[in-house]
């Protein structure tokens, strides 16, 4: 059965309020947890209920207590089972969990926003459950029964037995980090520390209460304070009063407040962590009448979504928003960009995640710009910390970068490798960030080789045998770097290459780098006999016919070697005629004939 009960509110008087609240918290600092506690079905009504809510409505019901005074406000009535009462909080999902009774046993959650309580069906065996609490190693509740027994419990109510016999009763379980302390029920009052996987208790101390004249009884509940990590318990005395008040884990306990005898445990909800904020620039330096961008990172470590996050960023003197006015907003709510200032309201983050906003200003006088937020706050989450960021407005007029390109050779052959080149040249006084692609034409590649060269810093992306190259880097101020890689030649022709325009955060756009390279096909050689069978002794012609098949290209140095078979030599004297140029050997009786330094080679 699920139960709503709302808790009247008076929005005026809530708003009030929480804007006080809000301005008391140190910036950054986290909103203190709620510390609750149940009454068990035994005390016999309701404290501190409003009038109408007293019995013979069921006593099981849930406050908050007053960490100072301990003063009882009714939060929630819940389920009633006929004994026992134990709660305890699930920070991953931010609902507390109730269990109650002996024969008649209740589980159940409670959504301490909305106030809806939740049945939870029981799986397994266990008797009357006394206390638990959220193991998050494990991410389920470990509990203790009136039998001793310790359990795994699953946030759906299925149980696992982990100790058959634990030993002392223990009606508190609390984890300070990853140790599990709990404390008894009856006398002598002690805590222990647990093992969590085995149920094995490993230590016991006895509680002192030194500023108490009361004997101590022993416990009824135990519970850790996420913002402060300090131990916080029920104590019971002879006569009868309990007190809630801290416990160190050397056992000594000091008191709070008397609180009424029917609570019978505690529990704190999640600490509330306020958002953060961090700011960046676009670039560090502009001149005046240039335009940037200005981004605010929030984010919300909480496990659960921050609402009404808001902060202010009002601009130094020379920093103006940009017109037109241009901003981004994944932070819901209200972005503005006023003429000196920018502001969020209203924003959503999301639990543990962040967001972004961003406006774009000018430079309108020269200097640092030194520029700070306001403090980031949210309506659930509290006051954050501020964010600064500096930026420099300069009057030279920047200027930009500048590219230029070669290739290794002017022509080269087909299927080999050549150089390109990249010069990339900065004339300012201030390093600069640059970057700018190139898309190599039809024939050329990316050589599929480790031969990539950059003394200009940054990142290189050339993926063998592809024709794209890109490039991000700093150059130096006043300076020039280089960027080096090797191509391959696929296909014949002239390769035309022109890259991007070579651009920079700092100082704008510069040109574009155009080189050019041939990729040429080897020259091409046929040979033939005038004669297809000769007499021994006869002389014939051996002609060779050398072609250029490029495209466009003219070939120099061409040159062959032929060495004759067996059975045939230069004849006596030798004959020579040539129309390639350079020089023919072909010495008279010899088997060798050669052309060394032939052409120019016209295409065919």
């Amino acid at each position: 059965m699920n139960t709503l009960r709302l808790k009247p509110r008076l929005f005026n008087f809530l708003t009030l309020t929480l804007s006080v609240l809000l301005a008391s918290i140190a910036p950054g600092t986290a909103i203190g947890a709620n510390l609750y506690g149940v009454t068990g079905d035994g005390g016999g009504g309701i404290i501190g209920a409003p009038v109408g809510l007293k019995a013979p409505i069921a006593p099981t019901t849930l406050f908050t207590l007053n960490q100072t005074t301990g003063a009882a406000t009714f939060f929630q009535t819940l389920g009633n089972g006929d004994s026992g009462e134990a709660i305890a909080f699930n920070p991953s999902n931010g609902l507390m969990y109730h269990w109650s009774g002996f024969s008649t046993q209740v589980m159940e959650s409670i959504n301490l926003t909305t106030n809806v309580v939740t049945n939870i069906p029981m799986t397994g065996a266990h008797g009357e459950i006394l206390a638990g609490t959220w193991d998050a190693v494990n991410s389920r509740f470990i509990v203790t029964d009136g039998s001793n027994r310790m359990f795994g419990v699953t946030t759906s109510g299925a149980f696992t037995l982990l100790n058959a016999s634990v030993g002392p009763y223990f009606k508190g379980l609390a984890f300070v980090g990853t140790t599990l302390y709990g404390v008894n029920r009856d006398t002598p009052a002690g805590i222990s520390t647990i093992n969590p996987t085995t149920g094995v208790v490993l230590t016991t101390t006895a509680v002192t209460a030194p500023a108490l004249t009361e004997t101590l009884v022993g416990f009824n509940g135990l519970a850790t304070n996420p913002a402060t990590g300090v131990l916080w318990a029920i104590l019971r005395t002879n006569t009868n009063v309990r007190r809630v008040g801290t416990i160190t884990p050397a056992g000594v306990f000091t008191s709070v407040a008397v609180i009424a005898d029917n609570f019978a445990g505690i529990a704190f909800d999640a600490a509330v962590l306020p958002p953060t904020i961090s700011k960046a620039f676009g670039t560090a330096q502009i001149t005046v009448g240039q335009t940037t961008s200005l981004t605010f990172t929030l984010g919300n470590p909480n496990t659960f979504s921050l609402t009404g996050v808001g902060f202010t960023d009002t601009f130094p003197a020379g920093i103006v928003t940009a017109v037109p006015v241009t901003t981004t907003n994944s932070c819901s709510g209200g972005h503005a960009g006023n003429a000196g200032s920018t502001s969020l309201t209203g924003g959503t983050i999301a639990a543990g995640g962040t967001c972004v906003v961003t406006v774009n200003v000018t430079g309108t006088t020269v200097g640092v710009k030194n520029n700070t937020t306001s403090t980031v706050s949210a309506i659930n989450g509290g006051i954050g910390g501020t964010a600064s960021a500096s930026i420099t407005v300069v009057a030279v007029p920047l200027v930009p970068p500048s590219i230029a390109k070669i290739f290794g050779a002017a022509v080269f052959p087909i299927n080999t490798n050549t150089n390109l080149n990249f010069l990339a040249s900065n004339g300012n006084a201030f390093p600069i960030t640059v970057s700018f692609t190139d898309t190599l034409p039809a024939g050329l590649v990316v050589a599929n080789l480790s031969g990539t060269g950059n003394n200009c810093g940054g990142t290189v992306s050339a993926v063998p045998l592809s024709n794209l190259i890109t490039f991000t880097g700093t150059v130096p101020a006043n300076s020039s770097c280089q960027v080096a890689l090797l191509v391959t030649g696929t296909t014949p022709g002239v390769k035309d290459n022109t890259s991007s325009a070579i651009s920079s955060l700092e100082a704008g756009t510069g040109n574009v780098a155009t080189a050019s390279t041939i990729v040429a096909l080897p020259p091409v050689i046929l040979k033939l006999f005038s004669v297809a069978v000769l007499p021994l002794n006869g002389v014939t012609t051996l002609l060779f016919n050398i072609r250029n098949t490029n495209p466009s290209n003219v070939l120099t140095g061409v040159a062959f070697t032929d060495n004759l078979p067996a059975g045939l030599k230069v004849a006596t004297p030798s004959v020579i005629t040539n129309s390639c140029s350079g020089t023919v050997t072909a010495v008279a009786g010899s088997g060798t004939i050669s052309l060394t330094g032939g052409g120019p080679l016209a295409p065919a």
